[in-house]
């Protein structure tokens, strides 16, 4: 423990990552030789609150100004399954190291900000780009098969140039064995991959190696990809990531891609509607922006437009899609200028099914000339059909 400082606790993680590579730190999480129970008792002590989010694996949350920090006791692997690993807690950090995943998963950093690498090769490896598995890549695997997409990701997020040949092999060789993960993992680490800007990289990666091979587009083009990746950053898209995603997923057949969403992903009712109707939009979208934002709405006719200039006109100028966002945005949604109550008015109808019948061929009457007649003009075609 002296070569790793004095404390009973070190810094892991991203926050660690960030540090070396001089970045912003985000969450910080915590690795200790305490037992949960004595993390929980010495916080408690000092007034924090604590919150056994994980204790299985030995992680409890700490809550501190109003700020959860994860906290896990070193742990060695019993028992794994190729999903899930039955732990036993240790104080050895060098043996919880090996443990992980990746070398540059394994830095520590103390509360003054000296940096441990335990591997040796950490540091290295991460500021050269290489995502290294720890040990052999085949075992690493072979422990939890989630470390494949996990690599991708990471190699997404830090890796420069290719993958690191031995780590893919082994990634290609345990591909078959994604299989037997959930959809909820699969989906929750695919949707960490979006974010990064190497993600066109890895998902080719992933595709040339056989990496869930059913999920990937057939029209995938990684230029075409890198494209909608800098127009969805340039347009602030608030979810940038599902129309990636959406991009990545789509087949001309809807019922091909409808398929992927029950047998690889666990997306919310929102996300996969949200992708629904970027798809129905591609096939069913007019030439007038005016319509397919009465018709769509905003945020999916926007996407929806990215989306179909990617996937039918394969465009990689991200200044030209840009403009073309921009262009829709200063669009108002256009409203049905009559409501049911002047229809009502103007056939001396009662409320009934008669009158839900005119006004949707008025509302087609309106949309066929793009929305452009106003109330009055809307009203004489009204007068036309009595």
């Amino acid at each position: 423990m002296d070569a790793l400082g004095d404390g009973n606790a070190l810094i892991v993680g991203g926050a660690v990552r960030s540090a070396v590579l001089g970045e912003a730190l985000a969450d910080v999480d915590i690795a200790t030789f305490l037992t949960p129970d004595q993390v929980t008792k010495a916080c408690e002590s000092a007034g924090l609150k604590v919150v056994p989010t994980g204790i299985d694996h030995g992680t409890v949350t700490v809550v501190a100004d109003h700020q959860g920090f994860e906290v896990t006791t070193l742990r060695r692997d019993v028992a794994t399954d190729g999903r899930r690993a039955v732990v036993a807690f240790s104080t050895d950090w060098t043996e919880d190291a090996q443990r992980r995943d990746f070398t540059m998963n394994t830095l520590l950093m103390d509360m003054k900000g000296q940096v441990y690498d335990v591997t040796g090769q950490g540091i290295d490896d991460l500021k050269n780009g290489v995502v290294r598995f720890v040990g052999d890549p085949d075992t690493r695997i072979a422990e939890d098969s989630l470390r494949i997409l996990r690599f991708f990701r990471f190699h997404a997020r830090y890796g420069k140039g290719d993958p690191l040949e031995n780590a893919f092999s082994a990634c290609t060789r345990g591909a078959g064995l994604i299989e037997n993960l959930s959809r909820e993992r699969v989906t929750q680490e695919l949707v960490r991959l979006f974010p990064a800007k190497g993600s066109g990289a890895s998902i080719q990666s992933m595709i040339d190696g056989g990496i869930l091979s059913g999920l990937w587009s057939s029209c995938f083009n990684q230029n075409v990809y890198a494209t909608l990746y800098v127009t969805a950053v340039n347009a602030q898209f608030s979810s940038f990531e599902t129309s990636l995603f959406a991009y990545s997923i789509y087949e001309p057949e809807f019922e091909k891609t409808d398929q992927k969403f029950s047998k690889y992903l666990s997306l919310s009712n929102r996300q996969k509607d949200y992708m629904t109707q970027c798809f129905k939009f591609i096939e069913d979208h007019s030439d007038s922006h005016e319509n397919n934002l009465y018709l769509f709405g905003q945020d999916v006719t926007l996407v929806g437009m990215l989306l179909f200039n990617a996937i039918k006109r394969k465009c990689t100028d991200p200044s030209a899609l840009t403009a073309l966002l921009e262009e829709i945005r200063q669009i108002p949604v256009p409203a049905l200028p009559v409501k049911a109550g002047d229809v009502m008015s103007v056939a001396h109808l009662s409320q009934g099914k008669e009158v839900g019948v005119l006004l949707k061929k008025v509302e087609a009457f309106w949309l066929s000339r793009n929305t452009k007649p106003d109330k009055q003009e809307c009203l004489d075609y009204v007068k036309t059909l009595l």
